[in-house]
């Protein structure tokens, strides 16, 4: 048959066909890969692309089973990340006097029995191990534009209201902490990142509890020369992302902090890491700044962090500073009360060479929002007071130039800047919070 007398679909070149495909629902993609051969070819791609290079899940039994079979099946080399959604556990909110209360009731004992005897952490590790070409896992969408509703697991009853109300562990935590369970139980996957928590919607976070960042105690084999070695999962990450909170209910103090440093401590060859503490007020970062090298880091990146030091801060940069080539430091609150004399010289570092570096929100404890090469608008300029404040409030704020730095054009130009302003920095005191908040 010419090709002019083939029909229109079989004749349209590739790029028209990928394109068409992204409109169409599922069903009807399913459909017309049904239609023959030669449309079942063309739209190989994009059907793979929709089902399985990015993979959505939940902890359920179902889901995880789906996830297994994947991993057996031909399409396993072609999925490269896995999202948990912790969504499946919202069931756990529902009045107690509902007429299928206890058929509600008894899904969700089913529920918490197979995750109480640890099965989704096993089928979760089957299939990471299965998937040769894995290179993310991620918990929750970092920027989810849907109301995330981080519901408690362990639900008790208001002797009030007859509702469930909601406890401790919620169900991103435990979402991560089958995630990390599992990679902690597998051999050595090709997975390279893990993220964990969501981005802050209005008053409403969704971060992990310091308490799910536990881990059993390591497995050892026998390594070279009879050595004993750890080998798992976690050990060839390259890229950590989490947001973090105090558990609900319970004191994170140094726990958190030890926590924190021991889960890091599992990944040597991180290349970058991110950590977000939005609304937490607990100390995280001295354990983790003061005892842990990663000897192929090139970007830090730290958010809303709270009674930070500057010794412990300069200490870190200064053992990684031949790999760190981009350092962003957001909404911290350092508790020395000299910034302005200990927070310029960390960038004296010897051998400290960064092509990008971003400074946003950054105050003294005691004295307020440092400012860079910024004399004469402590009283002057509002959008340095909204800044400020953000801080205080856990938010981001206008991002003025006088307080905020960024510089993302090259070693150079990053090397100049820093000089310029970092020369004269001051302080824009808390005191005048007080003509914004009474």
């Amino acid at each position: 048959m010419a090709d002019t007398q083939r029909p229109l679909l079989l004749r349209l070149p590739q790029e028209m066909h990928n394109a068409m495909c992204k409109y169409l629902p599922s069903r009807a993609l399913g459909n017309l890969r049904r239609a023959n051969r030669e449309i079942h070819g063309k739209t190989q791609q994009p059907f793979v692309e929709r089902h399985f290079t990015s993979m959505e899940i939940t902890l359920s039994r179902k889901k995880l089973q789906h996830l297994l079979d994947v991993s057996m099946s031909l399409y396993a080399d072609e999925v490269r990340t896995i999202v948990v959604e912790p969504r499946e556990l919202l069931g756990y909110d529902f009045p107690v006097h509902h007429t299928d209360a206890d058929l509600k009731m008894k899904e969700v004992q089913e529920r918490r029995k197979f995750s109480e005897e640890g099965e989704d952490v096993s089928m979760l590790r089957d299939a990471i191990q299965r998937f040769r070409k894995l290179e993310r896992v991620q918990v929750a969408h970092y920027e989810d534009s849907r109301e995330f509703q981080n519901h408690r697991l362990e639900p008790t009853y208001c002797l009030v209201t007859s509702r469930l109300m909601r406890e401790k562990t919620t169900a991103l935590s435990h979402a991560f902490s089958v995630v990390s369970r599992a990679l902690h139980k597998a051999r050595s996957t090709s997975i390279k990142t893990l993220c964990a928590g969501a981005r802050p919607h209005a008053s409403k976070r969704s971060s992990i509890g310091h308490l799910d960042l536990g881990l059993p105690p390591p497995s050892y084999h026998q390594g070279i020369m009879g050595r004993p070695s750890i080998h798992n999962g976690l050990t060839n990450l390259e890229h950590i992302h989490l947001v973090l909170e105090t558990t609900p209910n319970s004191w994170g103090g140094e726990q958190g902090q030890t926590l924190l440093s021991d889960f890091l401590a599992q990944a040597p060859n991180l290349k970058s890491l991110r950590l977000e503490f939005w609304g937490s007020c607990a100390e995280w970062l001295s354990t983790t700044l003061t005892t842990l090298t990663f000897p192929h880091l090139e970007t830090l990146n730290l958010e809303a962090a709270r009674n930070l030091t500057t010794t412990h801060l300069s200490a870190f940069i200064a053992r990684h500073a031949r790999t760190l080539r981009t350092l962003s430091l957001i909404n911290l609150t350092f508790s020395s009360p000299d910034l302005l004399t200990t927070f310029p010289p960390i960038f004296q570092t010897p051998n400290l060479h960064l092509k990008t570096i971003r400074l946003q929100q950054i105050t003294a404890q005691r004295d307020g929002l440092l400012l860079f090469d910024a004399q004469g608008v402590i009283t002057t300029c509002e959008a340095c007071k909204a800044d400020l404040e953000a801080n205080w409030r856990f938010e981001p704020g206008p991002i003025c130039p006088h307080g905020n730095l960024e510089v993302t054009s090259g070693e150079e130009e990053t090397g100049r800047e820093l000089v310029a302003r970092l020369g004269e920095p001051e302080i824009l005191p808390w005191m005048v919070l007080r003509t914004l908040c009474f």
